[in-house]
């Protein structure tokens, strides 16, 4: 098995591994460069990547389901449509990894659930969040939007339909419960997305002033 470069198909490394995954992890264990590694939609589940260099990898659609990413270097790495369930990301480079898609993914999200921002951000800073559900009956992000607004999420439709394979959705089931803002990497991110995009809603002017 070989992984190649998504830039010019040049050979990045390559093995008698019979899985990608093998292939990257034993790239990862003698700390070979996997700069540019084209892995966009590879299934990674389980894979023990700590501290391999991922700089300018295509990880969208990847699945990333319990992966080790810790310590990795994922400076403009694609992230997005990334199924980051359990992923570990301790001291990851997120912030320096392409999450353009992710965040504006998110923002339409939290527009089409206005009201239900502030419970969704005290959930974010309390730990309660938990693969994207803090309560109900849905893991999923449109499930914690659900159990604010105190429904189903069988009753939501629209942009808001559970259990969809969205960047935000993918992006939520990294964080796990006890995360918070100041452990977690994405969590933290995540808080940031949504102060911004609080900041750019408009006042609503107050009665008095009416």
């Amino acid at each position: 098995m070989k992984i190649t470069s998504w830039l010019d198909s040049t050979t990045l490394y390559e093995d008698d591994c019979s899985t990608m995954k093998e292939t990257l992890e034993k790239a990862a264990s003698l700390g070979a460069s996997l700069v540019n590694a084209s892995l966009a939609g590879a299934s990674l589940v389980n894979a023990s990547l700590a501290g391999a260099s991922l700089v300018n990898a295509r990880l969208d659609g990847a699945s990333l389901v319990n992966a080790s990413l810790a310590g990795a270097s994922l400076v403009n790495a694609r992230l997005d449509g990334a199924s980051l369930v359990n992923a570990s990301l301790v001291n990851a480079s997120l912030r320096t990894a392409d999450l353009v898609r992710i965040k504006d993914d998110f923002f339409t999200v939290l527009d089409a659930a206005a009201a239900e921002v502030p419970a969704l951000l005290a959930a974010l800073r309390a730990g309660h969040i938990n693969g994207s559900a803090y309560e109900g009956e849905c893991s999923c992000l449109k499930g914690t939007i659900a159990t604010a607004r105190g429904v189903s999420y069988k009753t939501m439709e629209g942009p808001l339909a559970p259990n969809v394979n969205t960047p935000a959705e993918t992006w939520f089931l990294a964080i796990r419960k006890n995360y918070k803002p100041d452990n977690s990497q994405v969590a933290s991110i995540t808080e940031e997305w949504i102060l911004e995009w609080q900041a750019k809603q408009p006042l609503t002017p107050s009665p008095a002033a009416q």
